[in-house]
């Protein structure tokens, strides 16, 4: 069993991780305070990485590596595999791939694409049987929710599309914030 957490310290952030049957520490990581930490998940054969969502860094247990994926990213398992999607956002005027196959034992990027210009995932979800990604997407003057084919790696289809007045630099709604598969 292992445990971690995340602990700020004035200019310095810090990961720890902690095998919980001993009291051992195992790992600690020191970041920038610029970090922004909400969730923390094992990952791999036998929980090797741990992760840390919005700001997305991946540590690996055994060498103390670390690797940083991207800011304010939105991350699913893929079901049957060992394998995450991350949905990661774009800064204004810029533009990124914006979704991310990861291998969970190697935490090496299998593939990246769906590129966006001025585009932020705001959700994401993956069907049971881990064939469809439900991608939530706010782009400068529009929301839309796509269907992603997992197996192709393509778009099978925009499932809503909505106009919005406020362009990405400015303040306004994020739009579609959750997505969900039912198990049928």
């Amino acid at each position: 069993q292992k445990s971690a957490a995340a602990q700020g310290v004035k200019t310095i952030g810090g990961v720890r991780v902690w095998d919980l049957p001993t009291g051992t520490e195992l790992r600690r990581w020191s970041l920038p305070s610029s970090g922004s930490w909400r969730q923390m998940s094992f990952a791999g054969a036998n929980d090797a990485f741990l992760f840390t969502l919005p700001d997305t860094t991946a540590y690996e247990l055994a060498t103390g590596k670390a690797r940083h994926f991207g800011d304010d990213c939105l991350a699913v398992a893929l079901p049957g595999d060992d394998e995450l999607l991350f949905g990661r956002s774009t800064r204004p005027l810029a533009s990124a791939e914006l979704l991310l196959r990861i291998d969970g034992d190697t935490f090496e990027p299998t593939w990246k694409g769906f590129s966006g210009y001025e585009t932020a995932v705001t959700a994401l979800a993956c069907s049971p049987d881990g064939r469809w990604a439900a991608v939530g997407l706010r782009e400068r003057l529009r929301h839309k929710l796509v269907l992603f084919d997992m197996t192709t790696m393509t778009v099978s289809a925009v499932l809503d599309e909505a106009t919005h007045a406020n362009p990405w630099v400015e303040e306004g709604p994020l739009g579609i914030t959750d997505v969900i598969f039912s198990a049928d």
